[in-house]
């Protein structure tokens, strides 16, 4: 049983949905989604492989990630970048996390 109070968001930079570690924001698959453009089937399957965070599950039918968790791997994608055009340096194979 959760306890606390938590907020769930389904809206794009809802003004009282402001995710901390006192007051977590929880968002559904689509808007997981939206924010990182990938498909609900890529992003099971990078959960499978622990390449992204995995929902939570908030009952019987109902599951949804922290806020938290898909910024930070929004920033470690963005941080794993190549720094400028033309200055990319090839990542080792790794299957697992590509789509």
């Amino acid at each position: 049983m959760l306890s606390g109070t938590f907020a769930m968001s389904s809206a794009p930079c809802a003004p009282d949905a402001t995710s901390t570690p006192d007051h977590p924001v929880f968002i559904a698959a689509s808007e997981v989604q939206r924010r990182v453009a990938l498909s609900l089937s890529t992003i099971h399957r990078y959960v499978a492989n622990g390449c992204f965070p995995a929902p939570l599950k908030l009952g019987p039918r109902r599951s949804a990630w922290l806020e938290g968790e898909v910024i930070a791997w929004q920033l470690d994608v963005i941080a794993g970048r190549p720094p400028a055009p033309g200055t990319y340096i090839k990542k080792p194979a790794n299957d697992a996390c590509e789509t």
